[in-house]
């Protein structure tokens, strides 16, 4: 099966409307040259939204990476912890 590229590629309908918010506020900074990591990996909009909100029983933490002149070069997304 191929897998289709964009925002909502394998959400689930509750889930939907949130990952493709997210989805494109981060494809935005991706096009403005802010770098996204997911887990210290560099990663697409498409995977960040997919793994941040197709899980609800984890929780990431958005981080904002700056240089020494405080202008943020780029977005991190770090698993927290699971919830129970």
């Amino acid at each position: 099966e191929r897998r289709r590229k964009g925002c909502d590629n394998g959400i689930k309908d509750k889930n939907k409307v949130k990952a493709q918010q997210l989805c494109k506020e981060l494809q935005q900074y991706k096009k403005e040259g802010i770098r996204l990591l997911l887990n210290g990996s560099p990663s697409s909009p498409e995977e960040i939204a997919r793994t941040c909100t197709i899980r609800e029983d984890r929780c990431y933490m958005r981080d904002y990476i700056s240089n020494d002149s405080n202008e943020i070069w780029g977005i991190g997304f770090d698993f927290v912890k699971d919830i129970k």
